[in-house]
């Protein structure tokens, strides 16, 4: 049995998982979800232009799918348009002696389609279509701005988690589309592209 120096063994024990992970590494493994800098991704997901969506809380979902999709700000032609829509509830939990609620759960319900852009004689076809859901809660104090201000960062935040899950998603898709089987709906109507409203 060899002795290594307590000195020596706590440097080379955090060796240890970069030695694995540089194994699997070689073999060819790679994270399902990694991004490949080298790749064609980051310009085919450039491509995807993200319809508007209607509200505030849309507005910050698009903002932050678009961040997340095309990071370095390509320009890249339009391939595909991803289509958005989503419903939100709240739910009071607790009550004060007023009946006002002392907490509320905020939930994003979002639903989403991934189009090809027509070309030529070929129609738009949806190429997958997904969901997601995200919960936020907030304090509701009694002051009123107080409570506005709360809510309005749980919509927020709500609304860029559903952005990183269906960016991920769509990512996922361009990884592997082979593992995705087509969905037989049709293609939305165009949404024509509005000014957005201030928030």
């Amino acid at each position: 049995m060899v002795h290594i120096p307590s000195r020596l063994a706590r440097p080379l024990l955090r060796l240890v998982p970069l030695l694995g992970l540089a194994a699997v590494t070689a073999c060819g493994f790679r994270p399902m979800d990694a991004r490949a800098p080298n790749s064609e991704a980051p310009k085919a997901l450039a491509g995807i232009a993200v319809a508007p969506i209607k509200d505030r809380v849309g507005q910050v979902m698009r903002t932050g799918i678009k961040r997340r999709l095309n990071p370095g700000g390509l320009a890249v032609p339009e391939t595909h348009t991803l289509k958005v829509e989503y419903t939100a509830t709240t739910v009071a939990r607790g009550t004060r002696n007023d009946d006002s609620a002392i907490r509320n759960d905020y939930t994003l319900s979002v639903q989403f389609q991934l189009i090809t852009a027509p070309k030529d004689d070929t129609p738009a076809q949806v190429l997958m279509a997904g969901s997601s859901i995200a919960v936020t809660r907030h304090n509701n104090p009694e002051q009123l701005y107080a409570g506005y201000v709360s809510s309005r960062e749980a919509e927020e935040r709500a609304a860029d988690m559903a952005a990183e899950d269906i960016a991920r998603q769509i990512r996922l898709y361009f990884r592997n589309p082979g593992n995705y089987t087509a969905p037989v709906v049709p293609v939305p109507p165009s949404v024509p592209h509005e000014r957005p409203t201030r928030p």
